[in-house]
């Protein structure tokens, strides 16, 4: 019997593998997560190379504030010693915070339409990966456009009313001159980031299985959040 080429092996695969048998299947999710990520690797690295596609109006507006916002620490520099290369200024420190707000409120009013696109590319890229996990065929570019077609709408909303609700309490402190309510509003607001961060997840796993409502979606996921919480902070 002639030897096996290269080029037949990559096309055909190694002959001398055995028959698929049944018994071969995953049987926990622990199992079913390593067989996907040794198997399906490339699918899910084409996905993820699509998805961050979508992410880069984030990154965009995200490394266009850090930036203006260095500018006007140079600028305005409010720490500074002021009679030793500085000009004095009374109301340096009041400038310097005003500017600083204009960023900081900027930043937050373009992330809300970048995120809103970021949510499509996120209605492709869970619908791809639910696909895989299911043992389904996946052709990456057709069933990304697919389920971007299919659930951009709620991804769309969801993006929007999730980001609001984990950032409103992160835009208080700018109004603020306490320190401690300053902490406060800060700690809550990092608690709240992580749970609607957990809502989101199992938002986007429903909506791509299910056909279920948007309020339904919601309101399932608060459940799921709340009931597994533990559970959820593991992963």
């Amino acid at each position: 019997m002639a030897k096996q080429g290269l080029f037949s092996r990559l096309i055909i695969g190694d002959e001398n593998l055995p028959d698929f048998n049944p018994s071969q299947l995953p049987k926990t999710r622990w199992g079913l997560w390593w067989d996907t990520f040794k198997n399906r690797l490339g699918a899910l690295c084409k996905v993820n190379l699509l998805l961050l596609l979508f992410l880069i109006p984030v990154i965009a507006v995200l490394l266009f504030s850090y930036f203006q916002e260095t500018a006007y620490g140079m600028a305005i520099p409010a720490n500074a010693n002021f009679g030793i290369g500085y000009y004095p200024r009374d109301d340096i420190n009041s400038l310097y915070a005003s500017m600083k707000l204009n960023v900081t409120l900027t930043q937050y009013i373009l992330l809300v339409p970048c995120f809103m696109i970021f949510g499509v590319g996120l209605a492709g890229a869970t619908y791809v990966v639910r696909r895989i996990s299911w043992g389904e065929g996946v052709h990456v570019g057709a069933n990304f456009g697919h389920g971007i077609k299919e659930n951009w709408k709620y991804f769309v909303g969801a993006s929007a009313l999730l980001f609001g609700m984990m950032f409103c309490f992160f835009g208080l402190d700018m109004f603020s001159s306490s320190q401690v309510l300053i902490t406060i509003i800060q700690v809550v607001g990092v608690i709240q980031f992580v749970f609607v961060l957990i809502m989101f997840m199992y938002f986007c796993t429903q909506c791509v299985t299910y056909n279920l409502r948007f309020t339904d979606l919601v309101k399932n996921s608060f459940l799921f959040a709340m009931a597994l919480f533990p559970q959820n902070l593991f992963f």
